[in-house]
């Protein structure tokens, strides 16, 4: 099973980005986690809900975007849910994450499974056009089944450590 750096390192790769924010919660725990990777540095933090709660707009809680601009309040997004495309401006994002999504060029993708639901976002792209959003949507599947996976582990490991202490 990959760690975390390796899921959204790899899933950057992937979509040729500059740097790559995955933000999740799973079901056992009270926290928000936000991973920042950046090609050089590694980031990990613990937040409670109502720091970065709602994470993006109610309207685009379901849906993939991809955006050529800076993350900003005019930005140009075009969005894809249940394989509908639309164009709509704003910014996408919590202010309070907004620091963490630099560079031109944005693209996101939700995930959710039994165990963890979150989103993943990436920043720096070469290419920023609506032909990008079924790749985003699948490596955004993929990083939710990774992390399931990574959670399912740790519980297990966790489950396992109570047990010899009993």
């Amino acid at each position: 099973i990959e760690s975390v750096p390796q899921v959204i390192a790899h899933a950057a790769g992937i979509l040729g980005a500059a740097r790559a924010t995955l933000v999740w919660s799973e079901t056992e725990e009270p926290w928000i986690f936000v991973a920042a990777w950046t090609g050089s540095d590694f980031r990990i933090g613990r937040h409670a809900p109502e720091e970065i709660d709602p994470l993006v707009p109610d309207d685009l809680r379901d849906t993939c975007f991809v955006s050529p601009d800076p993350v900003s309040q005019s930005m140009r997004l075009n969005t894809r849910h249940g394989g509908t495309g639309a164009l709509r401006r704003g910014s996408p994002v919590h202010a309070g994450l907004g620091g963490s999504l630099e560079g031109t060029g944005l693209a996101s993708a939700p995930f959710k499974t039994n165990r963890v639901a979150g989103r993943v976002f990436f920043t720096g792209l070469a290419a920023t056009g609506a032909e990008l959003m079924p790749l985003v949507e699948v490596v955004g599947r993929e990083i939710g089944i990774s992390l399931d996976q990574i959670s399912s582990n740790r519980q297990a490991r966790q489950s396992a450590v109570l047990e010899d202490r009993t």
